[in-house]
């Protein structure tokens, strides 16, 4: 009786491993973060649009560099994971390593996010939102 229960209990140890390792690589291998599944879940339409934000607040923010003494510019996750699925892919695919495939960024504070590449970038809490990139240039008093 005691070695047929053991023997049960290492059979269904060895079928658990059996299957459980394939089922947890898969779930790694498959998993999303909410923030990518955020993207896929607007309408094309709206991502267009906050892909024109960014592109516009873009330019904006090169021409203040440019031709201001003092400038600003704040941008938010979702605007810049909107021109990455909109206009990266259509316009600069061709500059893209062959390993990044649909690039996100997920901006916290005081850290920046970019899964696709595994990088993690440090910045100071330049940002009035909580969950946006910001870009100043600090006015020097003499």
């Amino acid at each position: 009786m005691r070695t047929t229960l053991r023997r049960f209990l290492w059979t269904g140890a060895f079928l658990g491993i059996l299957i459980g390792i394939p089922a947890v690589g898969w779930l790694c291998l498959t998993y999303q973060p909410s923030y990518y599944r955020d993207i896929v879940l607007q309408s094309r339409e709206q991502r267009e649009g906050q892909a024109r934000k960014f592109v516009a607040q873009s330019l904006q923010l090169r021409n203040d560099i440019c031709n201001e003494p003092n400038w600003e510019a704040v941008f938010t996750d979702q605007e810049v994971n909107a021109w990455l699925a909109e206009d990266l892919v259509s316009h600069f695919a061709d500059q893209m390593p062959p390993e990044v495939n649909e690039p996100r960024v997920l901006f916290e504070l005081d850290r920046s996010s970019s899964p696709s590449s595994c990088a993690s970038v440090e910045f100071s809490r330049s940002s009035r939102l909580s969950r946006g990139l910001g870009f100043r240039r600090a006015t020097r008093s003499s």
